[in-house]
């Protein structure tokens, strides 16, 4: 599946990249929740963004989504995703994301 931000339009040009997610935080839970969630995971990984997947088609509204990336090429994030993993965020998993710009 891909994530896409941004609309395509006139004078806009689409960016492609792959990011790895390896939460997705309740809402309900709080921002907090989620900063916690990427603070501990980032001793063990590396850096890491959270985003609103409310505001993000297609992902499923309603969650506070941890990911790594964005990186160029699948085998960069395939990489990056193998190491996630090996670090203990077994569900860790792929999305392409594809932002307008």
């Amino acid at each position: 599946k891909q994530i896409v931000i941004g609309r395509p339009g006139v004078n806009r040009v689409a960016k492609r990249g792959w990011i790895v997610i390896l939460a997705s935080i309740p809402t309900n839970n709080g921002r907090r929740a989620a900063l916690r969630f990427a603070r501990g995971a980032r001793g063990n990984v590396g850096g890491l963004s959270i985003l609103n997947s409310s505001n993000r088609r297609p992902l499923r509204g309603g969650y506070w989504v941890v990911y790594s990336g964005p990186y160029s090429t699948l085998a960069a994030v395939s990489r990056r995703a193998g190491g996630i993993h090996a670090a203990g965020y077994g569900t860790a998993y792929i999305r392409e994301l594809i932002t307008y710009r």
